[in-house]
């Protein structure tokens, strides 16, 4: 396999593992959010009007919550929230569905 055949599949997981990086990142600021505040996961998901098992993929980097939820949760956390959901890029069926489940 030559290098111009090879770039394409290497540049696709080096975008993969960004964006798992990425995703594990927000996560984990959702949980260290969620618990300065003292809330436990149901309470949050509460909050957000969503299951606690989704939250709960959310904060485990294994999913990416809809636009919409971001602003709940930035409504919720304020600016902390900020910097972390606009490094996660969002991919069209994703902006399409409104989910990223």
């Amino acid at each position: 396999m030559d290098m111009a055949t090879k770039t394409p599949e290497v540049l696709h997981q080096a975008g993969m593992c960004e964006r798992e990086m990425l995703l594990k990142q927000m996560g984990r600021t959702i949980v260290e959010l969620r618990e300065t505040k003292g809330w436990a996961r149901k309470e949050l998901a509460v909050a957000l009007r969503v299951n606690w098992n989704t939250l709960g993929r959310w904060e485990r980097g294994e999913r990416q919550p809809s636009l919409p939820i971001l602003l709940r949760l930035n409504g919720i956390f304020g600016s902390l929230m900020y910097g972390t959901v606009l490094s996660v890029p969002m991919t069209a069926p994703e902006v399409m569905k409104g989910d990223a489940q």
